[in-house]
């Protein structure tokens, strides 16, 4: 996008009308004046700018227009800088309802960088740094959105801009955690937590709901319960009035009651659960994720009957979910006919879900659901089909980078080529799972 000083700006207005230096001349205002004003030779004051704006009006009245000596006095960097502003603003909506077209918004984001590196608008980087990893973080491109993300962490720590600090942890610590890198990310949350607490802001208390509630999910994944119930509690203590702010306490709530759960503590996980359900204002997403953990809390008892109707109740709300939360309904509801001993009802769930799971970017879950595949056609003595799903889930957690489930892989087909009798690949896979060897070479 081109920029005009005031001299071009001046020219440009005048030449539009088919008008020549003269025509602005007046007893104030010399026709050398002006020229030397479009040649950039004399610098436009304000007074001047209300002679050739009131001047030029008496051509643009008759368009409907007017001229203000306010637009002829502003720098080039001023309207770069407007325009920026308001770029960055529409691109910021456009991200947040997803409402875009991803080659035009990539041709946008060219634009967009190379007039803000033009003009050396170091705010307004960020900004669009923070703005485009955001864009790239919600559509699960992890890397390109923590380059952004930490260049924009680099200015924002070199102008000392505390509040921005904490908020660019945040979102570091989700792209981290988004790769399963959770250790990196509770790094980053424990950081902005630090952060906030020396420099407060306007705004410390969201900032510490946003760490804390991230903090809980990511000692969840590494089953750190006492630290969930630390960070639970340190979020019910802070003061941030917001609506948002329930939803976030529902579900630390739900995790409460999951951590019950997954240390035997049914009856009180159950109770938590209930006491949800039977509160006012609860979000969809919310009660659909209380059901789906009924279900498991139902399994781990071996109610299989009690788990296909929670089950149930939570495909109820299938319109307000998605491709992923389908495919997990379908594990569970597979894992509790296999409980009912209904294989042939089994292999059609699995079957289906492996198929729904393909199209959704959970690839924990499409790897969970070939796991379970692979156990139900060991269950069935189908070896074909086993070595089937395993070159399958092989493949993709190799190519999805999931190193994590390497080790369960192996175990796997250790377990597979006991069943065929080949001990020989069963000792190679174990060698695989251990570090090393204590006594043979």
């Amino acid at each position: 996008m081109t920029y005009l000083n005031s001299g071009e700006k001046i020219r440009q207005l005048r030449k539009a009308m088919d008008l020549k230096q003269d025509d602005l001349t007046s007893d104030e205002i010399t026709k050398s004046l002006i020229s030397m004003i479009e040649s950039n030779k004399r610098n436009l004051t304000w007074k001047t700018a209300y002679i050739i704006a009131r001047n030029l009006n008496k051509y643009y009245a008759t368009l409907g227009q007017n001229i203000t000596p306010e637009y002829l006095m502003r720098a080039e960097e001023d309207d770069a800088r407007q325009d920026i502003r308001k770029n960055i603003d529409e691109l910021k909506e456009a991200v947040k309802t997803g409402a875009l077209d991803e080659k035009l918004i990539h041709h946008n984001f060219k634009q967009l960088a190379e007039s803000i590196i033009k003009f050396n608008f170091k705010d307004e980087l960020m900004e669009f740094k923070i703005l485009r990893g955001t864009f790239f973080y919600n559509n699960d491109q992890y890397q390109e959105a923590l380059k952004d993300y930490l260049d924009a962490l680099s200015y924002a720590n070199e102008i000392k801009a505390f509040n921005k600090v904490a908020w660019l942890h945040i979102l570091i610590g989700k792209t981290y955690k988004m790769q399963s890198l959770v250790d990196t990310a509770i790094i980053h949350f424990i950081k902005s937590l630090d952060i906030t607490c020396i420099n407060e802001s306007y705004d410390s208390e969201k900032i510490k709901a946003y760490s804390n509630f991230n903090l809980v999910i990511c000692y969840e994944i590494k089953r750190r319960h006492d630290l969930i119930f630390s960070h639970i509690n340190s979020f019910r203590k802070l003061n941030w009035n917001d609506p948002e702010f329930k939803i976030f306490s529902d579900r630390l709530e739900l995790i409460e009651a999951n951590t019950y759960r997954v240390i035997g503590n049914y009856i009180r996980a159950a109770a938590i659960y209930d006491k949800l359900l039977e509160a006012k204002g609860l979000d969809l997403e919310t009660m659909f994720l209380i059901y789906q953990n009924y279900t498991l809390l139902a399994l781990e008892e071996g109610n299989a009957q009690k788990g296909l109707e929670y089950n149930a109740k939570a495909k109820n709300l299938k319109e307000q979910i998605d491709i992923s939360q389908q495919s997990a309904l379908l594990l569970y509801e597979a894992r509790c006919y296999n409980l009912l001993e209904k294989h042939k009802k089994v292999f059609e769930l699995l079957e289906f879900a492996v198929k729904l799971v393909e199209r959704v970017p959970n690839k924990h879950l499409i790897v969970d659901i070939h796991f379970a595949l692979i156990e139900a056609f060991m269950q069935y003595k189908d070896f074909c089909k086993v070595e089937t799903y395993l070159n399958e889930v092989e493949k993709i957690i190799f190519k999805k980078e999931l190193k994590n489930r390497v080790s369960e892989l192996n175990s796997y087909y250790i377990d597979y080529y006991i069943e065929i009798g080949d001990r020989k690949k069963a000792r190679e896979y174990s060698k695989m799972i251990r570090s090393k060897n204590y006594l043979v070479p």
